[in-house]
């Protein structure tokens, strides 16, 4: 049930989205109104920028056409997961009570690449991936 879920490109391309939607909505909202889960907002870093490049890693694999993202899926992950990890920091620096720092910037780039460790060396010899 798992792996049919994990290799369907339209379930992945729409968590993808609406997770990435998300994501950008929450980091758009002052810090005074979001709740406060008692940890390290590094950690919350890490934790959205591991879930956001483990769902793009996925769906790129999905590919079956002949595009740049299918052929060098790691690649295009890391990159794109970069420069969305910098263009949201800037971002939040025009937002009042969030930050722009470069600690931050630094935790979204833990989070990459231990969800690309994390996907390239596990998940992706576990789950069959088919032409879909």
């Amino acid at each position: 049930m798992l792996n049919k879920i994990l290799t369907d490109k339209k379930i992945v391309l729409y968590t993808l989205i609406i997770y990435w939607i998300s994501l950008f909505v929450a980091t758009s909202v002052p810090t005074n109104a979001l709740p406060s889960f008692g940890i390290s907002d590094k950690f919350e870093h890490m934790g959205a920028f591991f879930i956001l490049t483990f769902l793009m890693n996925l769906y790129f694999l999905l590919q079956t056409n002949e595009s740049f993202f299918s052929k060098f899926p790691f690649i295009s992950v890391l990159i794109i997961s970069v420069l969305y990890a910098a263009f949201d920091e800037i971002h939040q620096y025009f937002i009042p009570g969030r930050y722009c720092e470069l600690y931050d910037f630094f935790a979204d780039i833990i989070g990459i690449g231990v969800a690309l460790l994390f996907f390239n060396l596990i998940v992706k010899k576990r789950i069959k991936f088919s032409s879909t």
